[in-house]
């Protein structure tokens, strides 16, 4: 999709997320069903559709099958939603997401049945270096945390320096 142009139903996305902020409705409350908003809007029915999914993802609405949407959280002045993210991008990052927290899951469900087997067997030993390996393997996971956090810190740094020294020399 081409910067800068909007789609129909992120418009009407939009407009729907403007209606909410003022607090016209309140956590809870119907909104209107899908065929008074695509005549009351001119739109068709997937435009309404695709904006109440763009809404739904935000958090903002709760769609329920066979009854209008409603109500799930009322948004912040401070609150920019992405209604720019497309469904099948959305679905993209949700399955990136899944396998990592999978990866990581796993080990630690290991690691546990470990520690748990050992118990069971009255194994001290077995317990301790069980219980060992898991602990450093949560240490490296929160210093791997912490690196990456740092990571993004200076890049966020490098690029603030870049941008004051690009505006520097067009002085």
């Amino acid at each position: 999709m081409a910067e800068g142009r909007e789609r129909l139903y992120q418009k009407l996305a939009w407009q729907l997320f403007a209606e909410l902020a003022p607090g016209r409705y309140a956590v809870g409350d119907r909104l209107p069903a899908e065929r008074e908003l695509y005549i009351q809007c001119n739109v068709s029915r997937p435009a309404v559709r695709e904006a109440m999914i763009a809404l739904e993802v935000q958090g903002m609405i709760d769609v329920r099958t066979g009854s209008a949407a409603h109500v799930r959280s009322l948004p912040s002045e401070t609150d920019t939603p992405g209604f720019n993210v497309t469904a099948f991008e959305l679905m993209e990052a949700r399955l990136l997401i899944e396998k990592a927290r999978t990866a990581i899951i796993q080990p630690v469900v290991e690691e546990h049945r470990a520690m748990l087997n050992a118990l069971r067997v009255h194994d001290p030993a077995a317990a301790r270096t069980a219980m060992r390996g898991h602990m450093a393997s949560v240490i490296d996971h929160l210093l791997f945390a912490a690196e990456e956090e740092a990571v993004e810190a200076a890049r966020r740094h490098v690029a603030t320096t870049r941008e004051r020294s690009a505006r520097a020399v067009k002085l």
